[in-house]
């Protein structure tokens, strides 16, 4: 019973998580990455730069997922770097907000873990076709070794949802009382009988 209550949490974990992880980091139509930083072209203080996207009124939501890679040997990063994005066009500010990236470490064929940032940021929607400007800052004075800085746009990007969510929660919390139950049932098994009268 324990075997099956682990594998109902582990379950209802991933059913209530997973598909909106995954509706954010990787589903829509890819409409364009754009190098945002380069070390080689600049270093740390002069190597950011705007990148340029044509973007429709009818090809949202859009969705901007930014991934960094940093210099191998990178180590001691803080969990969470603030970052500030900006998206400009028709003479206005159409996106902008400052969002944290997450350290991920990520297995090399070499075996050696190279820890990368990553984030995705929430849908917006434009009201008029045309070019839009898009920039990025970390908001930190460290040199944090960022080796590049890629933004990735999707279109007809769907909202994360959490409509797996209260299905996961009900498989995670059934599971937890057999667990409860199993682990009750195992103490008793193994407590001494009670001898009663002289021996």
């Amino acid at each position: 019973m324990r075997f099956i209550s682990v594998l109902l949490i582990l379950g209802g974990l991933a059913l209530a998580f997973v598909p909106a992880i995954y509706r954010t980091d990787h589903a829509g139509d890819a409409v364009a990455q754009l190098r945002l930083f380069d070390r080689a072209g600049g270093g740390w203080r002069d190597g950011w730069r705007n990148g340029d996207v044509p973007l429709t009124a009818d090809g949202g939501p859009y969705r901007i997922r930014l991934e960094g890679a940093l210099l191998p040997g990178t180590a001691n990063l803080p969990p969470q770097l603030p970052v500030y994005i900006e998206l400009t066009g028709a003479g206005a500010v159409v996106f902008s907000g400052e969002f944290a990236f997450a350290t991920r470490e990520e297995g090399q064929s070499s075996g050696a873990n190279a820890p990368h940032l990553a984030v995705s940021l929430p849908q917006f929607d434009v009201l008029e076709d045309g070019r839009y400007a898009l920039s990025a800052r970390l908001l930190t004075d460290n040199d944090i070794n960022l080796a590049t800085l890629d933004a990735r746009i999707v279109g007809s990007a769907p909202a994360a949802g959490f409509d797996t969510l209260p299905a996961g929660l009900g498989m995670f919390g059934f599971g937890t009382l057999l667990y409860l139950i199993a682990a009750r049932r195992r103490k008793k098994t193994g407590e001494p009988k009670h001898r009663w009268g002289r021996g």
